[in-house]
């Protein structure tokens, strides 16, 4: 259920819109209105472009490439009226899709042939027999005839045509896709598959992005291309030409450039730089523990504070002498790092009470040890490392028992700070910022693939 208006109003909670607050919440999982009502009704509202629309409207994509958009375009029409003609306008048939015409029966079939012969469907035989001659299995190949399959070129060069057709067209949002996008559903509104109530110029699409009308033009068409691509999901014929795909022909990858390198003396010059910042930062915090009076009766506090500040130092110091780091997934990976430290430094100095600095060191005790104690099992378990493992417990264990025995300390597997987590502790010190815009959208560096950066740049829906 969506989460309560009511506890904006709760302590601790800055005040304002909700985030997502629309969506419906499920654990740590919130759901976008209108996939909810989907899912509610047994479906999903998510599109997979690539992987189950492009291969059954790849047909469409051949004839906008071997006729151009406005002979293409009107080919698609003619097809899709002729389509519904032969099978009696069949309900819950568009055409768009290649799959479609698999389900024509002997008699539909008969009925739409003449019409591939003569004008102005003449001309579509040939485009459709060049993606047959290599997919046997396409649905729409018989619409080709044998004759045309096999007078269709078969050599490397017209596979890798086809694979740049292909390529063209992987990106649902640009220029092409959205051309083919508009002429199906300019087919299926002029066969009678598809009633419309409006539409602004179709011929507008040529124009996109660089212009409003265009733009709202593609955002409709889009929202009525998703009914027809919804079918698609676990497409035989979107299966089989993926699969067929990989058989035929090697994977091409991007090319990529290499990084520019610099110079000797630019990196020594930037280590130089970063080496004096380095210096300067921990003069200021020698300089400022040299100037804050220990606290006697809270010694955490000192051990706390300046040691997440002598934690920002060092990282801050590593950067500065590493230019090529600022730029790397290394470099998003210490912001994030420096992001929770100043979040939990900004938590404790509103606070500042003295059972959180034990805690947070009872806590960072804890799971030293029990670092130990995994080592250890490796151990028993007879690991091939066994010298460097034993080694390492060995080490670490004296600096524990250095702190505190071993056998004296508990181990907390939850937050580590009270119960409370990192988004908890940022609301409260009145950063909720600095969490939600800068940790964790740099959190995508440490997950790795299925986040944030990566959905960037291989979701396209």
């Amino acid at each position: 259920m969506p989460k309560d208006p009511k506890a904006n109003g709760k302590k601790g909670r800055r005040s304002g819109r909700q985030v997502l607050k629309d969506h419906v919440q499920r654990g740590k999982k919130f759901t976008p209105p209108l996939m909810e009502v989907v899912r509610q009704s047994g479906g999903d509202a998510r599109i997979e472009w690539v992987r189950w629309g492009l291969p059954e409207l790849v047909w469409m994509a051949l004839l906008l490439e071997d006729h151009g958009p406005q002979r293409g375009c009107a080919l698609i029409i003619e097809l899709l009226r002729a389509s519904r003609a032969a099978a009696g306008e069949p309900q819950g048939r568009t055409f768009m899709l290649a799959s479609d015409f698999a389900s024509m029966d002997d008699h539909q079939r008969q009925a739409l042939l003449p019409a591939l012969v003569a004008p102005p469907l003449s001309g579509l035989r040939q485009t459709l027999a060049r993606l047959t001659k290599f997919y046997p299995a396409f649905p729409m190949g018989w619409l080709a005839g044998e004759s045309a399959v096999d007078g269709a070129p078969g050599d490397m060069e017209a596979l890798d045509d086809l694979g740049r057709v292909v390529g063209r067209y992987m990106s649902r949002r640009d220029r092409r896709a959205m051309v083919l996008q508009t002429a199906a559903v300019v087919g299926a509104a002029a066969s009678g598959a598809l009633k419309l109530h409006h539409l602004d110029d179709p011929n507008l699409i040529i124009q996109y992005p660089d212009t409003d009308e265009s733009r709202r033009l593609a955002a409709s068409v889009r929202a009525m291309m998703n009914f027809a691509l919804h079918q698609t999901t676990n497409s035989s014929w979107s299966k089989e030409f993926w699969r067929h795909g990989r058989q035929t022909t090697r994977c091409i990858f991007p090319r990529l450039e290499e990084p520019e390198i610099a110079s000797f003396e630019t990196l020594a010059a930037a280590n130089m730089a970063g080496t004096a910042f380095a210096r300067a930062a921990f003069d200021e915090i020698r300089s400022l523990y040299e100037r804050v009076q220990p606290d006697l009766d809270c010694p955490a506090r000192s051990e706390v504070l300046f040691g997440l500040l002598q934690r920002q130092a060092q990282i801050a110091a590593d950067l500065a002498r590493l230019p090529p780091m600022w730029v790397s997934p290394w470099g998003e990976m210490a912001n994030r790092a420096m992001a929770e430290a100043l979040i939990r430094l900004k938590w404790f100095a509103t606070r500042d009470k003295p059972e959180h600095y034990e805690w947070f060191i009872d806590y960072g005790l804890g799971q030293e040890k029990l670092h130990i104690e995994h080592l250890s099992r490796l151990l028993e378990e007879g690991h091939s490392q066994a010298d460097a493992i034993r080694e390492d417990r060995q080490s670490r264990g004296e600096w524990l028992d250095e702190q505190r025995y071993s056998f004296l300390q508990e181990v907390d597997v939850g937050g580590g700070t009270h119960d409370l987590d990192l988004r908890k502790m940022a609301e409260e010190a009145g950063c909720p910022d600095l969490r939600s815009l800068v940790f964790q959208p740099l959190s995508s560096a440490v997950h790795g693939p299925g986040t944030q950066s990566v959905g960037r740049t291989c979701t396209d829906a």
